[in-house]
């Protein structure tokens, strides 16, 4: 079989479907580790959570602790899958692009903010990483995706899924 030399989970004009997965990073006192953006648009801040395209021949789990390491500088482990998100984007082409993103709950094991890739220009792309109280940032996705009329900004749902899992099974995490 021939090698695929290009990523064919990355949307563009001959594939307009993109494949990622985003995690839910929780510590000891139930806060989520999310990248800010300051006035996107609008005035506008932004939160999201930890998103990374799939790689080929690659594993989700390979893929999603690629991201937490390389993005936000943590290792963690997986607790539960809580779902995914179907959104919809304009890409660099200008063609609309139908993203899926799997959705993992985890929790902090270590950080170490000098493993991040490129932390030039994590600030610049990625935004400033920060725990904040998981409610505040489901407020802030429902607003923010409203303010920009872009789906891809609202995670809510998904961290309504992770509290909803946190309450129910504190004390066995």
């Amino acid at each position: 079989m021939k090698e695929i030399d290009y990523n064919y989970f990355i949307g563009n004009k001959k594939r307009p479907f993109h494949l990622s997965v985003g995690v839910v990073v929780f510590n000891d006192t139930k806060q989520v580790l999310c990248s800010h953006f300051s006035k996107v648009r609008d005035n506008c801040d932004v939160y999201s959570l930890m998103r990374e395209t799939i790689r080929p021949n690659t594993s989700l789990e390979e893929n999603l602790r690629r991201g937490l390491r390389e993005e936000f500088g943590v290792e963690a482990v997986i607790i539960q899958f809580i779902g995914t998100i179907i959104s919809h984007f304009i890409n660099w082409e200008g063609v609309e692009v139908e993203k899926t993103t799997l959705y993992f709950l985890c929790k902090l094991e270590k950080s170490d903010q000098s493993k991040i890739t490129h932390p030039d220009k994590f600030e610049k792309q990625l935004g400033i990483i920060e725990w904040q109280d998981i409610n505040f940032l489901i407020q802030k996705m429902k607003e923010q995706s409203e303010t920009l009329q872009k789906t891809d900004y609202d995670e809510s749902i998904i961290l309504e899924r992770a509290l909803n899992y946190l309450n129910k099974n504190e004390n066995n995490i």
